[in-house]
């Protein structure tokens, strides 16, 4: 995944799950360990806006990064209504990942580490 090898690049510790409910049960579990979040518009269960909005429930603060390889304006904007720190369409770009999580972790201090859903 190429999340995974930028997250490494940067130093940036992180933790992938297999889902939106994994996701969600790492940050009851943990609700400080994270600095950011990244999801998936389509995953199995819950989708990633779904997810998105029991995320913002459990932290505020929390930036979000949402991908996806569907191009529709009516997806971005559904997932914007999340409140998401970027918005990524695939395929991503190393450089778009690099922005994207250096710009979450701006937001997020101090520096923890990235909650992943493995695409």
């Amino acid at each position: 995944m190429i999340f995974e090898e930028v997250l490494e690049e940067m130093g940036c510790a992180y933790k992938i799950v297999d889902g939106g409910s994994q996701a969600i049960m790492e940050l009851i579990a943990a609700p400080h360990a994270y600095s950011c979040v990244v999801l998936d518009i389509y995953m199995e269960r819950l989708d990633g806006v779904e997810t998105g909005h029991i995320v913002r429930r459990l932290n505020q603060d929390i930036p979000i990064i949402m991908i996806t390889g569907d191009q529709k304006k009516e997806t971005e904007d559904k997932a914007r209504c999340v409140g998401l720190s970027d918005f990524l369409l695939k395929p991503l770009s190393h450089e778009q990942i690099v922005t994207a999580v250096d710009r979450a972790l701006q937001i997020a201090a101090p520096r923890k580490g990235v909650l992943a859903k493995h695409a």
